[in-house]
C-alpha cells in the first residue's frame, strides 16, 4: 500500500510514519493532509482582510493625526502582522496530518514551539461505525475535495473522527470501510472484542486476548 497516491513520500518519510506506529505488525493504508486549495483560499482571504485593515488604519491616521510617516509605519506593521499570521497558518497546515494503518486512525496536530497533539483511535476497539463523505459546492466536486466523517462507539462513548478537506474522499472512505470491516467482522460474529495494554517502556500495545462484549476492567 505504500506506493499508493495517498502516501506522500515527498512530505512524509518512512521514519516519520514509524514514529506513529504502536504495533509491530502495523501496515500503512494512507497518509495525507488537507488539500492545498482550502489553505490557499484562507490565505487569500486573510491577505485581503489585512490589506483592508492596513489601508483603513493608515487613512484614519492621515485624516486625524496628519502624519504620513506614522500612517506608513502603521500600514507596514499591519501587513507584517498579517504575513506572520499567514505563515503560521501555512505551518499548521503542513504539520496537520491524517494517518490510517491496519490498526488505528491517527490525526496529528503539530505547531512548532507551541503544541503537539495526537488523536489516535484503535480500529479493533470501535463499534457501530458509519462512514460518510461530504463534498460542498461545485468546485470541490470538480476537484474531488471533501470530508470523510467516521462515527463510532468505542463502546464507552460516541465519537466522530473527521478527515477534513482531503482529495479523493470517496476512495479514502472505501479504503477505511474495507479495513474496518475486515478488522471487526471476525470478532463480531463471535461476540468478542480485543483487549490491549500499552507498554510504557516502548509505547507499544500488547494484545491480552479476546473478551466478551460488555466486559470492563478497572
Amino acid at each position: 500500500m505504500k506506493n499508493t497516491e495517498f502516501f506522500f513520500k515527498d512530505r512524509l518519510t518512512e521514519a516519520q510514519i514509524e514514529k506513529f506506529k504502536l504495533f509491530n505488525d502495523e501496515e500503512l493504508i494512507f497518509a495525507c493532509r488537507e488539500h492545498w486549495l482550502p489553505i490557499v483560499l484562507r490565505l487569500v482571504k486573510k491577505s485581503l482582510v489585512g490589506l483592508f485593515i492596513a489601508t483603513a488604519f493608515s487613512i484614519s491616521i492621515i485624516l486625524f493625526i496628519h502624519s504620513t510617516v506614522l500612517a506608513g509605519g502603521a500600514f507596514f506593521l499591519t501587513i507584517l502582522i498579517t504575513g506572520l499570521l499567514a505563515v503560521r497558518d501555512l505551518i499548521h497546515w503542513s504539520f496537520h496530518i491524517y494517518i490510517a494503518t491496519t490498526k488505528q486512525l491517527i490525526e496529528v496536530h503539530y505547531n512548532p514551539l507551541i503544541s503537539h497533539a495526537i488523536n489516535s483511535v484503535l480500529l479493533e476497539q470501535i463499534r457501530c461505525t458509519e462512514i460518510d463523505v461530504e463534498m460542498y459546492g461545485i468546485i470541490p466536486e470538480l476537484l474531488g475535495i471533501g470530508n470523510v466523517e467516521i462515527t463510532f462507539d468505542r463502546p464507552t462513548h460516541k465519537e466522530v473522527f473527521v478527515i477534513k478537506d482531503i482529495r479523493s474522499p470517496r476512495t479514502i472512505a472505501n479504503l477505511l470501510s474495507a479495513q474496518i470491516h475486515q478488522t471487526l467482522e471476525p470478532r463480531q460474529k463471535q461476540g468478542l472484542q480485543p483487549l490491549w495494554a500499552r507498554e510504557l517502556k516502548n509505547n507499544k500495545y500488547r494484545f491480552l486476548g479476546d473478551v466478551k462484549y460488555g466486559y470492563t476492567s478497572n
